[in-house]
């Protein structure tokens, strides 16, 4: 995922102290309620327009934060179980971020179903926007869009503004953040049309998983499926950042595939959400992947990690498990995962993670187990064996032994496997891999 352009700006509005008093009492477009004609909130509008005139157009769509009502709402909000524990100023800060994100949510979506080329947020906010949960300004945010419905495919790309807007002179000013949206030359009726393919994909995927499946053979066949069917996207090709461009064109990058996967898991009933690193100043890129709720054990998935992207000599995908069921603290371990944080409250996986279920998780480096572990996959049509060891010292232990040439020709000797193949390790993780077969990378 690559950051969008961005521009600061500065706008001194001084207006009367009447627009200052409404600012935490105000209208918020997606509040549901209707706006009194000539109001001050009108008024602070009218202000900031005429201000921010150099930046917005007649057609923009000013948001304010802090809408009217918020208060009201606040003080009516059923905090749930995982609230209780809070104190009542937790839950107080917690409802008011939670509300003002659906509001915005409602806002943007409204916005960009409509196709409107700016919009304009008056007030602090925060990334959690539906799903992606960076406590960011959403102008940090590359891809907080694409969480909307269907992604909003037929939006192509925006760029985003932000600065200070003071309403009085000697009063702290108020952040200002202008969004500029570009979107594909579609009709209404191209745009049903990709709906219903984004549609039809999703049911694809789904219809995989067994009518019997439980959370864990749900999760893991799609997350099989994507990886058989997506490619990485080298090119950053139109849709790419997308649901049209991950499940039709099934060419995407790694926020294509985190949607991707969050999306088709909805349509099974499974909670998720996705994920976005934290911005890296020195490679200008972040990366997306997901958290799965389930169990009570939420847990971290990377799909895009886990797509190898090569194929054995029958043109079969190699799939990757290094980073199904990660926790909290070893997702954030791994290169470019900086913000684990996550959408929930998170407990433990130990029964999500891949290797733990599989029992592929060895306390020590024993080559007859790893020989027996890998053997079993090899039995069952696996065409990528892999094992995992519980701690840094088995790990080199592991590395020191199977790196030896006669180690690994002895190895595939055992396993009956006379293919030939290549093998991995993964620092990251402490995982040994043994391909079956020469890979090749799939043409494009």
């Amino acid at each position: 995922m690559t950051r969008k352009k961005t521009g600061v700006f500065t706008a001194a509005l001084l207006a009367a102290a009447a627009v200052l008093c409404l600012l935490t009492s105000a209208c918020g477009a997606g509040s549901g309620r209707t706006s009194i004609p000539e109001s001050p909130r009108k008024t602070a509008e009218t202000a900031l327009r005429e201000q921010l005139k150099d930046y917005i157009d007649g057609d923009t769509r000013i948001v304010w934060a802090e809408y009217d009502g918020l208060d009201e709402d606040v003080e009516a909000y059923e905090p749930s179980d995982l609230m209780v524990a809070l104190s009542e100023e937790e839950r107080t800060t917690y409802a008011r971020s939670t509300l003002k994100e659906q509001h915005l949510l409602g806002e943007f979506t409204e916005a960009l179903a409509n196709r409107e080329r700016k919009v304009c947020v008056i007030g602090m906010h925060t990334s959690i926007l539906s799903g992606y949960d960076n406590d960011i300004s959403m102008s940090y945010d590359g891809g907080v869009f694409r969480q909307l419905p269907y992604s909003t495919f037929w939006m192509k790309d925006y760029q985003a503004s932000w600065g200070s807007a003071a309403l009085e002179e000697g009063q702290p000013p108020e952040r200002a953040t202008i969004y500029s949206f570009e979107y594909y030359d579609l009709t209404d009726g191209q745009i049903e049309e990709m709906k219903a393919d984004i549609d039809a994909e999703t049911e694809s995927v789904a219809a995989c998983v067994a009518a019997d499946a439980d959370l864990w053979q749900k999760v893991r066949t799609v997350h099989d499926e994507l990886v058989a069917r997506l490619s990485y996207d080298e090119s950053f090709g139109d849709h790419c950042h997308d649901l049209y461009g991950a499940l039709v064109n099934h060419r995407t990058v790694c926020e294509g595939y985190a949607l991707a996967f969050a999306h088709v898991l909805d349509r099974l009933g499974v909670r998720s959400s996705v994920i976005v690193s934290d911005w890296d100043e020195d490679t200008a890129v972040s990366h997306a992947w997901n958290q799965v709720a389930g169990y009570g054990n939420d847990c971290y998935i990377d799909v895009t990690w886990d797509d190898l992207g090569y194929v054995d000599p029958s043109g079969r995908p190699y799939v990757g498990y290094d980073y199904f069921g990660l926790t909290q603290e070893e997702m954030s371990a791994v290169e470019a995962h900086g913000n684990s944080d996550g959408a929930f409250w998170v407990d433990s996986a130990e029964s999500m993670n891949y290797y733990r279920h599989e029992g592929c998780m060895l306390d020590r480096f024993d080559l007859g187990e790893v020989t027996e572990v890998l053997g079993r996959q090899y039995a069952g049509g696996a065409n990528y064996l892999t094992v995992r060891f519980a701690d840094g010292e088995s790990f080199q232990e592991a590395k020191t032994a199977l790196s030896d040439s006669e180690t690994l020709s002895g190895l595939l000797g055992s396993l009956g496997c006379y293919e030939g193949g290549w093998y991995t390790f993964n620092d990251s993780v402490r995982t040994f891999s043994l391909g079956v077969g020469q890979y090749t990378v799939p043409e494009q």
